[in-house]
């Protein structure tokens, strides 16, 4: 059995499993928007929030989690809304262990971001130079700035409520002068939280490593009688077809047309996809609208779901929530790697019965690979998560099983008598004679260390060729 590096680059393509590295799903980035509303009546601020009485605000989809590659297990729902004095925020803070909540910071501009706490980031002017900073924790203390700068104080009300899933808040922040933003006015914005006691940090927009990265932050659109969009639903996000659930709520007094956009990011640009719905909803109704998307690729996709209007301009957009699934075909791809490294070894070996029965083994896996290759090309955009990781299983053990036989090979390549360093054993107390007529030690002169214990000591011949000297 002979192979060379040509038929492994055979063998490699004839699978039809690419072997390319996987590039990262998050590198394209469009931030989230969210409509503010102009509502007609303001909530009562006491920190709860009664039925009905944020209806006319924005709603914001779910969180992520900072990093953007999971979603919290603590979840966040967001309205937004503002009127001639005031943006109007509420949130309800969803949380799977209420009697952990950590509430400690009892004083203004304490250490209120070490607590359980919700943060908002305002850039008024878009620009992502400053931002106004306020936290609340679950006690009703509060933290304010202008960037990092504690010692501005802004005028805002505040009142939070414990809830049996977790705690709520309601705030009012006052415009200056009783100034609304005009119309179509657009502020940069992320709504963030930290739950300490879950070891989680979430937010409205896809911030990497810190809250405070201005140039990721989402967006607030100021409009008088916007349509509202909320994810209602991701589908099953498994490999092929999918359908997620999006509630477009119309809050304008006639009937408005409206695309609901998507668009896949895939762990390569092959894998990416994109594509609309078209939607009708009538004056002050919300229709639940089906949005079909498709995942071809395995590993961490983002999908994006925005409304734009019947001009094209956006009215809401989500984050980019991450899709992960088992990287089945990254790591099929690291499987040929470990195997045509094995077989680049093998195939400069002398011929021996070592390399007889190392062939053998060798060709046991390549066999094993071809059909897991196969099984891979044909079935995969049918595969759901779970059969995905049980191939997952047997890829990781075949490759570990190609990296032992490379790691065999390497150690045979460099004993075996005519290749690599020669080392030959001999008596600690002996005299060697290195410049007799020896062929093995006519090609270096080392001065053979003298050992008063009984052992061995090894006289390594450097350089000398796998191929017999002439």
């Amino acid at each position: 059995m002979r192979y060379s590096l040509i038929v492994i680059a055979a063998l490699l393509f004839a699978a039809g499993v690419a072997s390319f590295g996987y590039a990262d799903a998050l590198a394209f980035y469009t931030p989230p928007a969210v409509s503010a509303p102009l509502m007609s009546k303001a909530p009562n601020i006491d920190g709860l929030l009664e039925p009905g009485e944020w209806a006319s605000a924005g709603a914001m989809s779910r969180f992520i989690s900072l990093s953007g590659r999971s979603e919290p297990s603590a979840q966040t729902e967001m309205w937004v809304g503002y009127d001639a004095h005031s943006l109007y925020i509420g949130a309800i803070l969803h949380d799977p262990e209420p009697a952990e909540i950590k509430a400690e910071a009892t004083e203004r501009d304490g250490p209120v971001y070490r607590d359980d706490c919700l943060e908002l980031f305002f850039d008024p002017t878009n620009q992502g130079e400053k931002y106004i900073h306020f936290i609340i924790n679950s006690l009703g203390t509060r933290y304010d700035a202008l960037s990092h700068d504690e010692a501005i104080d802004y005028r805002w009300e505040v009142q939070v409520a414990m809830l049996e899933s977790g705690w709520s808040v309601e705030m009012a922040l006052p415009f200056e002068g009783d100034i609304p933003p005009s119309p179509a006015s657009v502020w940069g914005f992320v709504a963030a939280r930290n739950v300490p006691h879950l070891g989680e940090k979430s937010c409205s927009s896809r911030l990497l490593k810190s809250f405070h990265e201005a140039e990721n932050f989402g967006r607030i659109i100021f409009a008088q009688t916007p349509a509202v969009m909320k994810l209602a639903s991701l589908g099953d996000g498994t490999l092929g077809d999918n359908t997620a659930a999006v509630a477009v709520t119309n809050l304008a007094s006639e009937a408005i047309t409206a695309k609901v956009n998507w668009r896949v990011m895939a762990p390569t640009k092959h894998g990416n996809a994109y594509g609309a719905e078209k939607i009708s909803v009538e004056p002050g109704k919300t229709d639940m609208v089906q949005v079909p998307y498709k995942i071809s690729q395995d590993g961490l996709n983002t999908v994006q779901f925005s409304l734009t209007d019947a001009q094209g301009a956006t009215v809401s957009r989500t984050p980019p929530y991450p899709l992960a699934l088992p990287a089945t075909g990254a790591e099929l791809t690291e499987l040929e790697k470990a195997l045509a490294a094995a077989l680049r070894v093998w195939s400069v070996l002398d011929d021996s019965d070592y390399k007889t029965q190392a062939g053998q083994k060798l060709d046991t896996l390549l066999q094993q690979w071809r059909q897991l290759a196969a099984q891979y090309r044909e079935n995969r955009k049918t595969m759901s998560s779970a059969e995905l990781m049980v191939m997952q299983a047997e890829i990781a053990d075949l490759t570990a099983r190609a990296e032992l036989l490379k790691t065999e090979l390497d150690a045979h390549m460099q004993t075996q008598a005519k290749a690599g360093f020669s080392v030959y054993p001999a008596s600690a107390l002996a005299e060697i004679d290195l410049s007799g007529g020896s062929r093995e030690f006519a090609l270096a002169y080392l001065e053979a260390a003298r050992n008063c214990r009984a052992g061995l000591q090894m006289v390594i011949v450097p350089f000398l060729s796998r191929h017999t000297a002439t």
